[in-house]
Protein backbone atom coordinates (compact mmCIF):
# COMPACT_ATOMS: atom_id res chain seq x y z
CA UNK A 1 0.00 0.00 0.00
CA UNK A 2 1.69 3.50 -1.20
CA UNK A 3 0.49 6.25 1.24
CA UNK A 4 0.33 10.10 1.27
CA UNK A 5 1.11 11.13 5.16
CA UNK A 6 0.04 14.99 5.66
CA UNK A 7 0.58 16.80 8.93
CA UNK A 8 3.69 14.40 9.61
CA UNK A 9 5.27 16.54 12.79
CA UNK A 10 2.24 15.50 14.55
CA UNK A 11 1.48 12.66 17.02
CA UNK A 12 -0.26 10.43 15.56
CA UNK A 13 1.56 10.71 12.05
CA UNK A 14 4.90 10.48 14.03
CA UNK A 15 3.30 6.64 14.49
CA UNK A 16 2.49 5.37 11.13
CA UNK A 17 5.81 6.89 10.08
CA UNK A 18 7.51 4.75 12.89
CA UNK A 19 5.49 1.83 11.90
CA UNK A 20 4.94 2.27 8.78
CA UNK A 21 6.87 -1.10 7.86
CA UNK A 22 4.93 -3.03 10.12
CA UNK A 23 1.76 -1.72 8.67
CA UNK A 24 3.48 -2.72 5.32
CA UNK A 25 2.75 0.71 3.80
CA UNK A 26 4.96 3.12 1.47
CA UNK A 27 4.68 6.23 2.91
CA UNK A 28 5.53 9.89 1.40
CA UNK A 29 5.49 12.54 4.10
CA UNK A 30 5.00 15.98 4.29
CA UNK A 31 5.26 18.61 7.13
CA UNK A 32 2.68 21.77 6.55
CA UNK A 33 5.52 23.69 5.48
CA UNK A 34 5.95 21.14 3.09
CA UNK A 35 2.79 20.79 1.70
CA UNK A 36 -0.29 23.41 1.97
CA UNK A 37 -3.55 21.08 1.67
CA UNK A 38 -5.45 24.70 1.55
CA UNK A 39 -3.62 24.83 -2.06
CA UNK A 40 -5.48 22.91 -4.37
CA UNK A 41 -3.26 23.02 -6.97
CA UNK A 42 -0.14 22.41 -5.00
CA UNK A 43 -1.74 19.59 -3.53
CA UNK A 44 -3.17 18.17 -6.39
CA UNK A 45 0.34 18.08 -7.71
CA UNK A 46 1.72 16.30 -5.27
CA UNK A 47 -1.02 13.89 -5.50
CA UNK A 48 -0.41 13.05 -9.21
CA UNK A 49 3.30 12.69 -8.87
CA UNK A 50 2.77 10.13 -5.86
CA UNK A 51 -0.38 8.36 -7.21
CA UNK A 52 -1.23 7.10 -3.80
CA UNK A 53 -3.45 4.39 -2.76
CA UNK A 54 -4.34 6.24 0.41
CA UNK A 55 -4.19 9.53 1.98
CA UNK A 56 -3.48 9.84 5.68
CA UNK A 57 -4.76 13.35 6.49
CA UNK A 58 -3.35 14.53 10.00
CA UNK A 59 -2.78 17.87 8.90
CA UNK A 60 -5.24 19.83 11.51
CA UNK A 61 -5.74 23.13 13.50
CA UNK A 62 -6.36 22.38 16.99
CA UNK A 63 -5.70 25.20 18.79
CA UNK A 64 -8.97 25.26 20.01
CA UNK A 65 -8.96 28.63 22.31
CA UNK A 66 -7.22 30.64 19.30
CA UNK A 67 -9.67 29.23 16.27
CA UNK A 68 -12.30 31.28 18.60
CA UNK A 69 -10.23 34.64 17.26
CA UNK A 70 -8.87 32.93 14.30
CA UNK A 71 -11.35 31.28 12.71
CA UNK A 72 -10.56 31.79 9.40
CA UNK A 73 -7.41 30.08 9.81
CA UNK A 74 -9.33 27.06 11.32
CA UNK A 75 -12.00 26.65 9.08
CA UNK A 76 -9.20 26.68 6.28
CA UNK A 77 -7.08 23.75 7.53
CA UNK A 78 -9.99 21.55 9.01
CA UNK A 79 -12.75 22.83 6.26
CA UNK A 80 -11.24 23.68 2.85
CA UNK A 81 -8.25 20.98 3.22
CA UNK A 82 -10.81 17.97 3.54
CA UNK A 83 -12.87 19.71 0.53
CA UNK A 84 -9.84 19.54 -1.65
CA UNK A 85 -8.85 16.58 -0.26
CA UNK A 86 -12.09 14.90 -1.10
CA UNK A 87 -12.34 16.48 -4.37
CA UNK A 88 -9.12 14.86 -5.46
CA UNK A 89 -9.81 11.79 -3.76
CA UNK A 90 -12.49 11.71 -6.42
CA UNK A 91 -10.01 12.21 -9.34
CA UNK A 92 -7.34 10.25 -8.95
CA UNK A 93 -8.99 7.22 -6.99
CA UNK A 94 -7.16 6.91 -3.41
CA UNK A 95 -8.72 5.97 -0.33
CA UNK A 96 -9.22 9.49 2.22
CA UNK A 97 -8.70 8.66 5.59
CA UNK A 98 -9.18 11.93 8.06
CA UNK A 99 -8.89 12.51 11.78
CA UNK A 100 -11.63 14.25 13.41
CA UNK A 101 -12.68 14.75 17.44
CA UNK A 102 -14.89 14.74 19.93
CA UNK A 103 -15.78 18.55 19.86
CA UNK A 104 -18.00 17.93 17.21
CA UNK A 105 -20.20 16.69 20.26
CA UNK A 106 -21.79 19.80 22.79
CA UNK A 107 -20.83 16.96 25.56
CA UNK A 108 -24.47 17.00 27.43
CA UNK A 109 -25.63 13.11 26.62
CA UNK A 110 -24.47 11.02 29.97
CA UNK A 111 -23.49 8.36 27.66
CA UNK A 112 -20.96 7.57 24.85
CA UNK A 113 -21.68 9.22 22.02
CA UNK A 114 -22.38 7.33 19.06
CA UNK A 115 -21.52 7.57 15.18
CA UNK A 116 -25.06 7.97 14.78
CA UNK A 117 -25.45 10.43 17.47
CA UNK A 118 -26.32 13.87 15.82
CA UNK A 119 -22.96 16.58 16.40
CA UNK A 120 -23.97 20.14 17.77
CA UNK A 121 -20.11 21.63 18.73
CA UNK A 122 -19.90 24.44 20.75
CA UNK A 123 -16.77 25.89 19.60
CA UNK A 124 -15.30 26.94 16.43
CA UNK A 125 -12.69 24.68 16.53
CA UNK A 126 -15.39 22.03 16.37
CA UNK A 127 -17.90 23.41 14.17
CA UNK A 128 -15.16 23.92 11.66
CA UNK A 129 -14.04 20.05 12.34
CA UNK A 130 -17.59 19.23 11.55
CA UNK A 131 -17.37 21.39 8.39
CA UNK A 132 -14.47 19.11 7.05
CA UNK A 133 -16.39 15.27 8.30
CA UNK A 134 -19.14 16.86 5.94
CA UNK A 135 -17.42 17.73 2.96
CA UNK A 136 -15.63 14.23 3.05
CA UNK A 137 -19.03 13.15 3.06
CA UNK A 138 -20.72 14.83 0.52
CA UNK A 139 -18.41 14.86 -2.32
CA UNK A 140 -15.79 11.75 -1.36
CA UNK A 141 -17.14 8.08 -2.26
CA UNK A 142 -13.79 6.41 -0.59
CA UNK A 143 -13.74 7.87 2.77
CA UNK A 144 -12.75 6.78 6.20
CA UNK A 145 -13.42 9.90 8.94
CA UNK A 146 -12.01 8.42 12.15
CA UNK A 147 -13.11 11.04 15.12
CA UNK A 148 -10.35 10.28 18.39
CA UNK A 149 -10.32 12.12 21.99
CA UNK A 150 -7.55 13.32 23.85
CA UNK A 151 -4.62 11.90 21.79
CA UNK A 152 -1.40 11.62 23.31
CA UNK A 153 2.12 10.29 22.13
CA UNK A 154 5.71 11.16 21.85
CA UNK A 155 5.73 15.58 21.52
CA UNK A 156 6.03 18.33 23.54
CA UNK A 157 2.36 18.70 23.65
CA UNK A 158 1.44 15.39 24.97
CA UNK A 159 -0.86 16.19 28.20
CA UNK A 160 1.06 13.62 30.14
CA UNK A 161 3.92 15.29 29.11
CA UNK A 162 3.13 18.64 29.73
CA UNK A 163 1.85 17.92 32.77
CA UNK A 164 4.92 16.51 34.38
CA UNK A 165 6.54 19.62 33.13
CA UNK A 166 3.80 21.74 34.48
CA UNK A 167 4.46 19.80 38.03
CA UNK A 168 8.76 21.27 38.09
CA UNK A 169 8.82 23.20 41.03
CA UNK A 170 5.33 22.73 42.66
CA UNK A 171 4.02 21.64 45.59
CA UNK A 172 -0.06 21.65 44.59
CA UNK A 173 -1.35 21.53 40.96
CA UNK A 174 -4.91 22.89 39.83
CA UNK A 175 -6.91 20.17 37.11
CA UNK A 176 -10.19 20.20 35.96
CA UNK A 177 -12.13 17.62 37.69
CA UNK A 178 -15.37 17.99 35.42
CA UNK A 179 -14.06 17.52 31.74
CA UNK A 180 -14.67 13.53 30.50
CA UNK A 181 -13.35 11.46 27.55
CA UNK A 182 -11.21 9.01 27.14
CA UNK A 183 -7.09 8.83 26.84
CA UNK A 184 -6.26 7.80 23.32
CA UNK A 185 -2.65 6.66 22.48
CA UNK A 186 -1.56 7.90 18.85
CA UNK A 187 0.01 4.03 18.89
CA UNK A 188 -3.15 2.31 19.38
CA UNK A 189 -5.12 5.04 17.07
CA UNK A 190 -1.99 4.66 13.90
CA UNK A 191 -2.64 0.69 15.13
CA UNK A 192 -6.57 0.69 14.91
CA UNK A 193 -6.88 3.09 12.02
CA UNK A 194 -4.92 0.69 10.00
CA UNK A 195 -7.20 -2.55 10.75
CA UNK A 196 -10.53 0.22 10.01
CA UNK A 197 -9.05 0.49 6.20
CA UNK A 198 -8.21 -2.51 5.83
CA UNK A 199 -11.10 -4.75 7.11
CA UNK A 200 -14.13 -2.15 7.24
CA UNK A 201 -16.78 -0.52 4.92
CA UNK A 202 -16.11 3.14 4.10
CA UNK A 203 -18.17 5.88 6.75
CA UNK A 204 -17.55 7.57 10.07
CA UNK A 205 -15.81 6.12 12.76
CA UNK A 206 -15.18 6.38 16.43
CA UNK A 207 -11.16 5.04 17.87
CA UNK A 208 -10.63 5.65 21.11
CA UNK A 209 -8.95 3.69 24.40
CA UNK A 210 -11.33 1.74 26.57
CA UNK A 211 -12.88 3.39 29.88
CA UNK A 212 -12.94 7.16 30.46
CA UNK A 213 -11.40 9.89 32.92
CA UNK A 214 -11.49 13.16 33.97
CA UNK A 215 -8.61 15.43 33.26
CA UNK A 216 -8.05 14.98 36.87
CA UNK A 217 -8.42 11.82 37.52
CA UNK A 218 -5.92 10.90 34.67
CA UNK A 219 -3.30 13.40 36.03
CA UNK A 220 -3.71 11.38 39.54
CA UNK A 221 -3.40 8.08 37.77
CA UNK A 222 0.07 9.61 35.72
CA UNK A 223 1.52 11.12 39.43
CA UNK A 224 0.51 8.14 41.22
CA UNK A 225 2.60 5.93 38.33
CA UNK A 226 5.53 8.10 38.10
CA UNK A 227 5.83 8.36 42.21
CA UNK A 228 5.39 12.28 41.65
CA UNK A 229 4.94 13.62 45.24
CA UNK A 230 2.76 16.58 44.46
CA UNK A 231 -0.64 17.51 45.85
CA UNK A 232 -3.47 17.80 42.68
CA UNK A 233 -6.23 19.70 43.06
CA UNK A 234 -9.36 18.94 41.00
CA UNK A 235 -11.48 22.26 40.15
CA UNK A 236 -14.13 22.85 37.99
CA UNK A 237 -13.37 24.69 34.68
CA UNK A 238 -15.17 28.05 35.52
CA UNK A 239 -11.86 28.20 37.54
CA UNK A 240 -9.94 28.48 34.20
CA UNK A 241 -11.43 31.13 31.91
CA UNK A 242 -10.78 30.23 28.26
CA UNK A 243 -12.14 31.65 24.90
CA UNK A 244 -13.23 28.25 23.49
CA UNK A 245 -15.76 26.20 25.47
CA UNK A 246 -15.23 22.30 25.83
CA UNK A 247 -17.85 19.29 25.92
CA UNK A 248 -18.01 18.47 29.50
CA UNK A 249 -18.95 14.55 29.01
CA UNK A 250 -17.33 13.69 25.37
CA UNK A 251 -17.08 10.05 25.43
CA UNK A 252 -16.98 7.98 22.31
CA UNK A 253 -18.79 4.87 21.59
CA UNK A 254 -15.98 2.96 19.37
CA UNK A 255 -19.15 0.76 18.21
CA UNK A 256 -19.02 -1.09 15.62
CA UNK A 257 -15.46 -1.68 16.34
CA UNK A 258 -13.82 -3.12 19.38
CA UNK A 259 -11.93 -1.38 21.80
CA UNK A 260 -9.30 -3.11 22.71
CA UNK A 261 -6.84 -1.68 25.44
CA UNK A 262 -7.88 0.23 28.24
CA UNK A 263 -6.72 4.24 28.53
CA UNK A 264 -4.48 3.35 31.43
CA UNK A 265 -2.62 0.10 29.86
CA UNK A 266 -1.83 2.95 27.23
CA UNK A 267 -0.84 5.74 29.63
CA UNK A 268 1.47 3.20 31.11
CA UNK A 269 3.06 1.77 28.00
CA UNK A 270 3.43 5.73 26.90
CA UNK A 271 4.87 6.37 30.14
CA UNK A 272 7.77 3.33 30.41
CA UNK A 273 8.24 3.78 26.74
CA UNK A 274 8.74 7.32 25.60
CA UNK A 275 10.05 8.82 29.47
CA UNK A 276 12.33 6.04 29.06
CA UNK A 277 11.62 5.19 32.82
Amino acid sequence: MKAILLGSNGQLAKEFINNSSNFNVELVSFTKDMLDITNFFELKEAIKKSMPDVVLNCAAYNLVDKAESNWEAAYRVNALGPRNLAVLSNEFNYILVHFSTDYVFDGVKSKPYLIYDEPNPISVYGRSKLSGEREISSLCSKYYVIRTSWVFGDGPNSFPRKLIEWSKGKDNLKVVCDQFSSPTSARYLASKTMYTIRNMPYGIYHITNSGYCSRFEWAKFIFDFLKIDIKITPVSSDEFTTPAKRPPFSVLDNFPLNSDEDWKDSTINYLLSSLQL
